[in-house]
C-alpha cells in the first residue's frame, strides 16, 4: 500500500516505511506480523486461469517427458490460516 504521509503509514503498519514506496514500484507493500519489523514484498496480478504447460517431447517417440499428472490433481483449493500461538511454537 502506498501512502501519502508518514502518519498514514504509521497508522497502518506502525512505521513510516510505506510512504517511501514510489509510483514506479507497482505491487509493492509491507507486511507486519505482530511486533516484528515490517517486511517488504512484491505481488502481481494475473487475469486469466492457470493453464499447466504442455509436456515436451523429450523421449523421441511422441510421448511426453516427465510424470503424467491427472487433471483432477491440479485443482486449486482455497484455504485460510490463523496465526500460531507462542506456546505452540515453543513446545
Amino acid at each position: 500500500m502506498r501512502t501519502t504521509s508518514s502518519h498514514e503509514s504509521k497508522a497502518v503498519i506502525g512505521t513510516p516505511e510505506a510512504v517511501y514506496i514510489t509510483n514506479k514500484e507497482s505491487g509493492v507493500g509491507f507486511l507486519r506480523v505482530g511486533m516484528e519489523d515490517p517486511v517488504k514484498f512484491s505481488t502481481f496480478y494475473i487475469s486469466g486461469p492457470y493453464v499447466p504447460p504442455a509436456g515436451v517431447d523429450a523421449n523421441g517417440d511422441g510421448s511426453k517427458a516427465g510424470p503424467q499428472i491427472p487433471k483432477q490433481a491440479l485443482r486449486i483449493r482455497p484455504f485460510t490460516a490463523a496465526p500460531m500461538l507462542e506456546e505452540a511454537l515453543t513446545s
